[in-house]
């Protein structure tokens, strides 16, 4: 559940099995600012020393994990 988000057909493809570093760069070439936007719409992290522009898989799913907690805990007690 934390490695999952919705995509549409043609982003996937375009993403296929690279690694966020890559496949990020392309889509900042395109979006400029408004990246940071969509990453966070999707829960994801942002800025140029998230854990997505280094690849850090584990790093991505503790910053998932925390944010799900706690907008869960937001709506449950």
């Amino acid at each position: 559940m934390l490695n999952h988000t919705l995509l549409d057909r043609i982003t996937n493809i375009r993403i296929g099995k690279r690694p966020p570093s890559k496949y990020l760069a392309d889509i900042k070439a395109e979006l400029g600012d408004r990246l940071d936007a969509v990453l966070e719409s999707h829960g994801l992290p942002i800025g140029l020393d998230s854990p997505l522009w280094r690849d850090d898989f584990a790093g991505m799913c503790e910053f998932r994990l925390n944010l799900l907690t706690e907008l869960l805990a937001g709506v449950t007690t």
